[in-house]
């Protein structure tokens, strides 16, 4: 089982905005971590308070007339479960997007990626999957996990889908349940997309009360009333069964989240490290230079943003772009099209074989 819950108890720092790796910091070298300015924050730019305020946002939006609430029965506890759901159109089967709300939203919440799939004709469903992160039954429980693949199945057993073609995607508390669904889920999805997520519910829990944000009250609610180190542990991703599965995880991060924003870095890039091989991980050394930002960008660019870092194994990719705790819309709706381009590709080599 994965060794980082036991080096959590060990090191009494992973509150840190460097997310829990042990190290012999000097003061100096942490001067640059946002936990030691009040409440773990420094001033926000205008572009990182319009991605904050897009992302955290918790407003119902006004869905377009083709967008319609349906309610799923769950197959674990028989109770309704809504979701904004967009059928396409076309004849031919098409993909499926499983958008996934962020932490304090619901199904209703604004999905600034909902017109662009429906553009391209896309299946889309936005399921509710217990709500907001702040009961028992949320939070990556085991019946939200199965809401999300409730979701999946209605739509193939109801919905003209391509099921070579179905992709999850989330941000912050959606990246979350985006990067839980990999590990969980039954379906043969073909990619998962995580932008900035949470994936250790402990050190969070730690990071967010120290910065004085409500999230670690959430989290104690999630327990049952009172932080449980061995709930939280279920409910994050790091602690979870690596899966058998051919699709990859898509990890993306903004180089300044965890300054200007509620989630460090460095959630993503121990979630990458826990999926890629030993000799192919992020060095404590790297995760350090990313997370003080003692590094230069790559000289390469996403959505015309820098890259500060990526990585790619086998399970999972990781990418740290210019930016703070936000999904960078257009690219990541372009990423599920090239994806889609490409499996249909694939799917059409297999058939002429």
């Amino acid at each position: 089982m994965n060794t980082d819950k036991d080096h959590r108890r060990k090191n009494p720092c992973p509150s840190v905005c460097i997310g829990g790796f042990k190290s012999n910091f000097s003061l100096v070298a942490l001067m640059g971590c946002a936990l030691f300015l009040p409440h773990g924050q420094i001033p926000l730019n205008a572009s990182d308070i319009k991605a904050q305020q897009e992302w955290d946002s918790t407003l119902k939006a006004h869905w377009p007339e083709a967008f319609k609430v349906i309610q799923i029965q769950s197959s674990v506890d028989g109770t309704q479960q809504n979701s904004v759901a967009y059928q396409s159109t076309l004849n031919e089967p098409m993909p499926l997007v499983v958008s996934l709300h962020t932490w304090s939203g619901n199904f209703e919440q604004k999905d600034p990626l909902a017109k662009r799939l429906q553009a391209v004709g896309f299946n889309y469903i936005h399921p509710d999957f217990r709500g907001p992160n702040n009961t028992p039954d949320s939070c990556a429980s085991k019946l939200a996990l199965q809401d999300i693949d409730d979701a999946i199945a209605h739509c193939i057993e109801n919905w003209n889908v391509d099921q070579n073609r179905i992709y999850v995607i989330g941000a912050s508390g959606g990246g979350h349940a985006t990067a839980a669904a990999y590990f969980n889920s039954v379906h043969p999805v073909s990619a998962f997309f995580a932008w900035v997520p949470i994936t250790d519910i402990s050190a969070w829990y730690l990071q967010s009360k120290q910065r004085g944000q409500k999230y670690y009250k959430d989290i104690e609610s999630v327990c049952g009333g009172s932080f449980n180190e061995k709930i939280a542990d279920e409910r994050s991703p790091l602690m979870m069964e690596i899966p058998e599965r051919s699709a990859r995880l898509h990890l993306y991060a903004g180089i300044n989240d965890g300054y200007t924003g509620s989630v460090p870095i460095t959630h993503s890039i121990k979630l990458y490290n826990k999926l890629t091989d030993p000799e192919d991980q992020i060095s404590k050394d790297r995760i350090i230079e990313l997370a003080t930002k003692t590094v230069e960008p790559t000289g390469t660019r996403i959505a015309n943003r820098e890259i500060w870092h990526r990585s790619e194994s086998r399970r999972c990719t990781l990418t740290i772009f210019e930016g703070g705790h936000e999904m960078l819309v257009d690219y990541a709706a372009k990423q599920i099209l090239d994806h889609a381009q490409k499996d249909a590709s694939f799917k059409e080599a297999t058939r002429s074989e």
